[in-house]
């Protein structure tokens, strides 16, 4: 071979390791020869090695376009795209190299390492399988192997894998990471637990065993035990978004929300665009009470990512706690949304169906609170009084953690199915595949929600109800249920003048049922009535929804009623800083903070429950009134105080109390609130006579009888399913 000494001065300099004068040699050689193909490959692979990939890239390419066939040129071109972060470009370089050469093995795992963090797990397999016939000593591609078939809901295989790489290779810490999710994913969470730290005592400096340590207690409740790991595994790597990311997680758990935002704050530090890490932060803000800020969170992912599903669902359910957005805006918005998805969105080819007006009706309810959820204890009287004459019931469950709950849910369908992990066209052909009639949403847009699904319309007829106090936006749904006092007919703006396609700009016909639009199951006891004391009243309602308008009128009750306390436990007012500022926020409506009662979360549904024995009267905040919490107080005795308003969401107390005889209680303004409370409390002998007769009162009501509400529902479906078999479309 002839001698090229420019060549061999520039590799030497580049073997001793001095880089910019190896590059500075390489760079004269590919000027004075512009076809030299290992200059051009070279002087990247220098700047690679001097972390400057934006540089390397430009050689790079030239020297593959000038050695199409050179399998180093498109390896090395692959790592540049990859420090990048140009993954599914790198995949094919790879793919490239290893066409080229194929026991190149490094090649074959570094496209499935590119593959997995595109989320393609399931194509990344067959990549790292290549990469071990080519070389079976090849550990990442072990790790990868067994990393990706744990992802892909195969952890034993895993296991197995990683059991083969350790007679071949070793064991070591990073294998015993994957080791440490596989067993999680098989439900071992004691041995992932043990083998963890055993990992972080063997490797205390490795900031991914602290990682997933953090994160494996955190998935086995011990939030403080997650959230210590997390801070050593950020301390020991203070460049990585995720950590601060998930130690967030840890801290939201225990209920310190301004160490979540600080943690939160560092990961977008790190990320600037991490769009999940500003989702997170509106959560935190919501749950403190602050959907105003919650909301400029939200706006700040959506620009960051406008096609963002999740975050503009977050911001759609945030506008129904704000009292200074009117219902027509707020209705409004969600029908652009409901647009601008079904736009994208191509639904499913259209399907014969059996027109039968009068046969049994298969009904899908799909939701992610199939499980201990406010939802779960209006569903499951449903689901058991359905006529099977009637209706076939299918459960479409998307949640990955099921609970007691979820195996009573489970037992009261006739079909079920686990969709958690399924993407929304997946999803889609399941419902359309199983010959579902009726699809009904339970979420809206509230966390976990599938209306991408509903968008693709896979069931003649779809429905949404119960989980969501608004129009959901989609005209893919077609009907939604209510009674006529939570959505009277022509509220608010006299029928279609906000530009619905429903009553009052509804994306939805409203289909308005002749008795309450719910049904309860009530817990089987109620605490006795508190004894003497102060006069107590009481929300333990959501802190989003104690709107400004919602404390000054509190503000004026206590101040009607001077002996008295207002009682509030919520989630948020377990820390300590969300706390003080709700104590800032009633002494500036003119509360003393000492008559404020603040409560955080009990776990126990029990331990809850008996918090009621505390309050005399609750009060149901507005523009959106408690559901669950509406129920809970009666079903513990406790009678409650609403503000009738002019959406679903403000009307929901009032819908309540009526079938109970208690519309005096239903106030229409503010004034009459306030009457109203601080009438009740005055009147000794009526409110000892609801807090003992309430309980039962409730439970002889239409708000818990399941056989009549059932067999309501049963017509609503069989009328919109005649009307839907008489259209001329399938």
């Amino acid at each position: 071979m002839q001698s090229d000494p420019a060549m061999a001065v520039a590799d030497g300099l580049h073997r001793a390791g001095r880089l910019a004068e190896a590059a500075a040699a390489y760079r004269a050689v590919a000027a004075a020869r512009p076809g030299h193909a290992p200059a051009w490959h070279r002087l990247g692979l220098v700047a690679l090695q001097a972390g400057r990939a934006d540089e390397a890239l430009a050689p790079l390419e030239r020297a593959a376009a000038l050695a199409p066939r050179d399998a180093a040129v498109h390896h090395d071109r692959g790592h540049a795209l990859a420090a990048l972060g140009r993954y599914a470009e790198a995949a094919a370089a790879w793919e490239t190299a290893a066409r080229i050469a194929p026991r190149l093995a490094a090649a074959h795992a570094n496209r499935g390492t590119a593959l997995a963090m595109l989320g393609r797990a399931g194509d990344a397999v067959p990549a790292f399988r290549a990469a071990l016939r080519a070389d079976p000593n090849h550990r990442a591609a072990w790790i990868g192997l067994a990393d990706c078939l744990a992802r892909t809901g195969q952890p034993r295989e895993a296991l197995a894998t990683l059991d083969r790489a350790r007679v071949r290779v070793g064991a070591d810490a990073e294998m015993a990471l994957v080791r440490a999710a596989a067993l999680r994913a098989v439900g071992d969470e004691g041995a992932a637990l043990a083998l963890l730290d055993e990992t972080v005592r063997a490797a205390p400096r490795l900031a991914p065993a602290w990682s997933a340590l953090g994160l494996a207690r955190l998935a086995a409740g011990d939030a403080a035990g997650a959230a210590e790991a997390l801070a050593r595994a950020e301390a020991l790597d203070p460049g990585d978004a995720d950590i601060p990311y998930n130690r967030a997680a840890a801290e939201r758990e225990r209920d310190r929300y301004e160490a979540a935002l600080a943690a939160l704050g560092r990961a977008l530090e790190r990320r600037p665009g991490f769009v999940a890490a500003r989702l997170h932060r509106g959560f935190v803000r919501l749950e403190q009470g602050r959907p105003v800020e919650a909301e400029a969170e939200l706006d700040a992912a959506l620009a960051a990512r406008p096609d963002h599903a999740a975050a503009a669902s977050a911001r759609l359910f945030a506008l129904n706690y704000r009292d200074d957005r009117d219902a027509a805006t707020v209705r409004a918005a969600h029908r652009a949304w409901g647009q601008a998805l079904q736009a994208s969105v191509p639904p499913l080819p259209a399907t014969s169906f059996d027109r039968d007006p009068e046969r049994r009706l298969r009904v899908g309810y799909l939701s992610p609170d199939f499980r201990t959820h406010s939802v779960a204890w209006f569903l499951a009287p449903l689901l058991a009084a359905h006529d099977r004459s009637r209706v076939e019931v299918v459960g479409y469950a998307d949640l990955a953690e099921p609970d007691d709950m979820t195996a009573r849910l489970r037992a009261r369908c006739d079909l079920w199915r686990d969709v958690h992990g399924l993407e929304d066209t997946a999803l889609a052909a399941q419902v359309r595949a199983d010959a579902v009639d009726l699809l009904v949403d339970l979420a809206g847009h509230t966390a976990g929600n599938r209306l991408g699904v509903f968008a693709r319309r896979p069931a003649p007829l779809q429905a949404t109800w119960l989980g969501y106090p608004n129009t959901t936006g989609l005209t893919a749904i077609d009907f939604r249920i209510t009674d006529a006092v939570c959505d009277p007919a022509g509220q608010g703006d006299g029928g279609h003048g906000d530009g619905g396609h429903g009553d009052g700009g509804h994306a939805e016909r409203l289909v308005r049922l002749d008795r309450p639009f719910l049904c309860y199951e009530p817990p089987p006891f109620a605490p006795a009535p508190r004894g003497d004391g102060p006069p107590t009243f009481g929300s333990f309602n959501a802190l989003a929804k104690i709107s400004p308008a919602t404390v000054a009128v509190w503000a004026a009750v206590l101040d009607a009623v001077p002996d008295a306390r207002l009682f509030l436990k919520a989630r948020g007012l377990g820390d300590p800083e969300t706390a003080d500022w709700w104590r800032a926020r009633f002494a500036a409506a003119g509360l003393d903070p000492r008559r404020l009662i603040l409560q955080g979360r009990v776990a126990a549904t029990g331990g809850h429950l008996a918090q009621y024995g505390a309050v005399d009267v609750a009060l149901d905040p507005f523009p959106y009134n408690g559901t669950t919490t509406t129920m809970e107080a009666l079903a513990m005795g406790v009678p409650v105080v609403t503000l009738a308003g002019d959406r679903h969401a403000a009307r929901v107390g009032a819908a309540i109390l009526r079938p109970l005889g208690l519309d005096d209680l239903a106030a229409a303004d503010a004034g009459g609130y306030v009457a109203a409370a601080a009438g009740l409390v005055r009147d000794a002998a009526r409110l000892h006579g609801l807090r003992a007769g309430l309980p039962s009162r409730l439970r002889a009501s239409p708000l818990c009888d399941a056989a009549d509400f059932a067999r309501a529902m049963e017509a609503a479906y069989r009328d919109e399913w005649r009307r839907r078999v008489a259209e001329n479309r399938d």
